[in-house]
């Protein structure tokens, strides 16, 4: 069976503490956006389960194989699968594509096995492989909060345009999260609008509402400056970092300014992921 294993970004991250285990406590909303790697999941007579990809691969590390393993350890399932996975959410983004394809292998053993379990325990499995794969596991764009782990209201967004920009160099996730201070943190929003779908309800949100990491990241990657410095004066457009960076996006209000803007980027960026998508609020 081909599968679609969407990608996400975050229209805003706020930090609100820090837990007793050391873990940062966000408030953001996750968004799926319209670009996605494709997974084909088949049934083998074989001792191991088998990945072929377009990438190296070192399957111990591999989070679809993980994924596999510990459903089959959960559930008591003896069954081994080939999977074929085309990757083109970059790696390292940011973007959520390892947690993507962990949740959407789990929902196909579930539908394959017929098991009618309880997103509750479906959430506890999720987790265990990483704090974002819980998300994925709706296929909803939602809020969250806990350290990713909390599946907070669906919301519904305007399908806007938005383009993403990946830099060449990558940016480790424990060092931003290394460098942050309480001074970085800010209090929960007090409303979480859960129906954005109007085009000018949806700006004047993403306009008031922030990434707390950006300046922490910003401080370490001067790939992250460049790109908002490139688009500073632009009001016509907003530009955000996704999570702990170093992947960019910019939200356009129409496909004339996101055309504009996408030609602009590629002349200055020439090696960088760039890509154009678009907003979703449901997969």
């Amino acid at each position: 069976m081909l599968l679609k294993s969407y990608s996400k970004i975050n229209l805003y991250l706020n930090l609100i503490s820090r837990d007793k285990q050391g873990y940062h406590i966000l408030d953001s909303l996750f968004s799926y956006i319209d670009l996605y790697d494709e997974l084909e999941i088949n049934s083998i007579s074989a001792e191991d389960h088998k990945i072929d990809a377009n990438y190296k691969l070192d399957l111990d590390d591999n989070i679809i194989y993980k994924a596999l393993v510990k459903f089959g350890e959960v559930y008591k399932t003896k069954n081994k699968f080939l999977v074929n996975h085309k990757k083109n959410i970059p790696m390292g983004a940011g973007l959520g594509g390892g947690s993507s394809n962990a949740a959407v292998t789990l929902n196909y053993l579930y539908d394959f096995f017929a098991i009618d379990e309880t997103l509750e325990n479906k959430i506890n499995l999720a987790k265990s492989l990483g704090a974002d794969v819980p998300f994925f596991l709706t296929n909803k764009t939602k809020y969250i909060s806990g350290i990713g782990e909390i599946l907070g209201e669906d919301c519904n967004v305007c399908e806007l345009p938005i383009i993403i920009i990946k830099p060449t160099t990558s940016l480790d996730t424990a060092l931003v999260f290394s460098k942050v201070t309480k001074e970085n943190f800010s209090i929960p929003l007090k409303e979480h609008p859960v129906d954005l779908l109007d085009k000018d309800k949806l700006w004047n949100f993403l306009e008031r509402t922030n990434n707390d990491l950006l300046n922490v990241s910003q401080n370490i990657s001067k790939d992250i400056s460049r790109i908002f410095s490139l688009l500073a004066h632009s009001n016509k457009v907003i530009v955000k970092m996704s999570g702990t960076g170093p992947t960019c996006f910019v939200i356009c209000k129409n496909k004339k300014d996101s055309a504009e803007i996408l030609k602009k980027l590629r002349n200055n960026f020439p090696d960088y992921f760039i890509r154009e998508s678009k907003l979703l609020s449901s997969t």
